[in-house]
């Protein structure tokens, strides 16, 4: 195994960083919550902050921009996710929304097949990574669900508006001539912290405390802990 850092570019979270943990993709558990980001008219949802602090920092050229952490458990060919769901989602969406505007975005979908959901995984697949088009070419989530009543749920809801909102505010906020330009920054110049927990510590017990504001202090939890350095001579540094 390759030596694995604690700070990947986003394409290297999904291709350097699952290389060097030789693991295929990341899987988030059925214990954990649905997908729960919110969008909304006023851009006060977190996928609306999302896309703003992205555009912004895209706009002035943000030398490097971190989008805090992803805990994470080696476990098999994959890695568990036990805190940053929401985030990893989002990107993983925000990607294949970028890759159906412009095929030419890359030579292929960074983030293909390499987030799966233990309970939304044929929703993920089919709609997210395969055909996209039938979720941002709908008219709203009536007309959708009316043509897919199989996923009239909540978990899929909010992975309907997020895919729905991050194409319009593409759309809306970048100029056609500055999207490859937005996709390559985020590709290199946005980072997450990777804070990856020993395969024997228990995932439930950390998701629970992490979710609930515990203090990290059993001595289970502690070990697993990275200290993250980050050079702090760099100004332009910001963190969601």
């Amino acid at each position: 195994m390759a030596k694995v850092k604690t700070i990947y570019p986003l394409k290297g979270i999904f291709s350097n960083f699952l290389e060097d943990s030789e693991k295929q993709y990341f899987l988030i558990p059925s214990y954990q919550r649905g997908y729960k980001w919110t969008t909304s008219s006023g851009n006060n949802g977190q996928v609306d902050l999302l896309m703003t602090d992205l555009f912004t920092a895209f706009e002035i050229q943000r030398e490097r921009y971190y989008l805090q952490f992803l805990t994470l458990k080696s476990t098999d060919d994959f890695l568990e996710v036990i805190d940053g769901q929401q985030r990893l989602t989002t990107l993983t969406i925000l990607f294949c929304v970028l890759n159906y505007i412009d095929s030419n975005m890359s030579e292929e979908n960074v983030v293909l097949n390499k987030l799966k959901y233990q309970v939304r995984e044929n929703f993920i697949k089919k709609y997210i990574y395969e055909q996209i088009e039938l979720v941002l070419d709908s008219n709203n989530w009536d007309d959708f669900i009316q043509l897919h009543p199989d996923h009239n749920n909540q978990d899929v809801f909010f992975l309907y508006n997020a895919a729905k909102s991050i194409h319009d505010k593409v759309l809306n906020n970048l100029k056609s001539d500055h999207i490859k330009s937005f996709y390559d920054y985020i590709c290199d110049r946005v980072y997450l912290i990777v804070n990856l927990l020993d395969s024997d510590m228990n995932s439930e017990k950390i998701f629970i405390n992490v979710n609930k504001g515990v203090k990290l202090q059993d001595e289970d939890l502690v070990k697993g802990l990275l200290i993250t350095k980050i050079p702090l001579d760099n100004q332009s540094q910001h963190y969601r």
